[in-house]
């Protein structure tokens, strides 16, 4: 299979417009690379983090569902990343570099503001005082500890 995979990009590459480009990226950033079955392509693939994960295999699900670092996933024969980027709705705003192990891609969420509200009764301060003033006093912050030890006086 990965002698098979080579050839073909090697006999596709020349013929796409960017087929210069395309070559000298995989020269610099590709890999054919073989495991020893799903579970270490799942794991493998969970450490790299794609920017583009493609499952061309017959229960893609099963596989997905091994994998959680991925920026956008393609299942199937009939899923091309193109249908990804100008059809199906995702973004195609990616995280790249592997940086899908924490990122996840664009979405109007990044645009918004997100912040907390917060309203505690003075019996609901009293029932989690303890663990609050513990902690600020892990952390040395003892403003933060008289700040309930005078709510509560």
């Amino acid at each position: 299979v990965l002698r098979a995979t080579r050839e073909e990009l090697a006999r596709q590459a020349p013929a796409l417009s960017r087929g210069e480009l395309t070559i000298q990226s995989l020269q610099d950033f590709g890999a054919t690379i073989l495991v020893q079955d799903a579970e270490q392509a799942c794991a493998l693939t969970d450490r790299l983090a794609p920017e583009h994960l493609h499952i061309s295999t017959a229960q893609p699900d099963a596989l997905l569902s091994k994998i959680r670092n991925a920026g956008a996933a393609f299942l199937g024969h009939f899923t091309p990343v193109a249908v990804g980027d100008y059809a199906a709705g995702p973004s195609h705003v990616l995280p790249t570099s592997g940086t899908a192990r924490w990122a996840s891609g664009l979405s109007a969420n990044d645009f918004l503001r997100s912040g907390s509200v917060l309203c505690y009764s003075q019996e609901a301060l009293r029932e989690i005082a303890g663990d609050v003033q513990r902690l600020a006093d892990k952390e040395g912050l003892t403003a933060h500890r008289a700040s309930v030890d005078v709510r509560l006086a």
